[in-house]
């Protein structure tokens, strides 16, 4: 895409359909209130939740930080992982969830994270101990639109239990075509409760080869996905 310009009438940022509003569903800006439970299945497909704690936690700004860096301590959510050879998950823990309001993936004064696009997204890590460290960079939410994106690539795993975790990521700009992550099939959505639907194709995909994942495209010529239920994919509303 070109640099934004808010006068670019073909911009899907600048799109006049109800998607593209902040209160949209709900008012994005409520996402932020939340903290977030992180665990993985047996195929290492996320299971994600929001929810309000009731121990006065909140997201603590981290000083300094160029990506506008937020974090919550998880270690006794009861977070975990699961594995094919034993029947008990694995808990996670110590974790702490980070939340950001930059690509912590991408240069942090470049043109990409101080883009005018950028800012109604944030973006989720975890790291922890699961027997080995976890340091997981997993999803971009769009407050606008309530989408979920994949903005990372798996690119290391270590193998706990005949369970592969992913434990180093990497932008997907730099894999796969190119693009930006937004740019790519939304992986699921928030609905009016708030909460956390992953389509099923997302599923489907990771359980195949989780190693080897990156968001579908779609392209232009389909439609966008619709934040119904798992089974309603499609492109996204950014699409190139």
């Amino acid at each position: 895409m070109p640099p934004y310009s808010p006068y670019d009438t073909t911009d899907p940022f600048n799109s006049k359909e109800e998607w593209n509003d902040i209160n949209y569903k709900f008012n994005g800006n409520e996402l932020y209130e939340y903290l977030m439970k992180i665990s993985f299945d047996v195929h290492t497909v996320p299971i994600y939740s929001f929810f309000k704690p009731d121990d006065g936690r909140v997201w603590e700004k981290t000083p300094k930080s160029y990506y506008e860096e937020y974090t919550f301590d998880a270690s006794d959510d009861g977070n975990t992982t699961e594995s094919p050879i034993i029947s008990t998950p694995i808990k996670i823990s110590p974790m702490t969830v980070y939340r950001y309001g930059r690509n912590p993936l991408v240069q942090y004064n470049g043109d990409y994270n101080l883009s005018k696009r950028i800012e109604r997204f944030f973006f989720i890590r975890a790291a922890g101990n699961a027997i080995v460290q976890l340091d997981n960079y997993l999803i971009a939410i769009d407050t606008y639109s309530k989408f979920i994106f994949a903005y990372a690539k798996i690119t290391r795993y270590s193998d706990i239990y005949g369970q592969l975790l992913p434990t180093d990521f990497e932008a997907i700009e730099r894999y796969h075509l190119g693009y930006k992550f937004y740019e790519y099939d939304p992986i699921g959505f928030i609905d009016e409760n708030k909460n956390i639907i992953l389509y099923q194709v997302y599923a489907d995909d990771m359980t195949a080869n989780s190693s080897e994942y990156v968001p579908r495209y779609s392209g232009l010529d389909s439609q966008i996905a619709k934040p119904i239920d798992k089974t309603t994919t499609g492109r996204s509303p950014y699409a190139r």
